[in-house]
């Protein structure tokens, strides 16, 4: 499974909020870039993200920080 967000000037790239699992069989790859101000990758409400069989990998970048995380990996 592969996210990728991407935003030019926007309050971030790729944004995961609200109740739920983001679950995957296989490996899982989230991929997120903003210029804007704030965050590459925004994770909120306690989210859960799980990998039963695979690697996660998580590449982020923007002008406040790379990565904003309230939940579980």
């Amino acid at each position: 499974m592969s996210l990728t967000g991407s935003s030019s000037g926007g309050y971030v790239g790729l944004r995961i909020i609200n109740s739920g699992t983001v679950k995957s069989v296989g490996a899982m790859t989230f991929n997120g870039a903003t210029t804007g101000s704030a965050w590459g990758i925004y994770v909120d409400s306690s989210r859960v993200i799980q990998s039963t069989a695979g690697d996660i990998s998580i590449t982020a970048s923007g002008a406040t920080g790379g990565m904003y995380l309230n939940g579980s990996i």
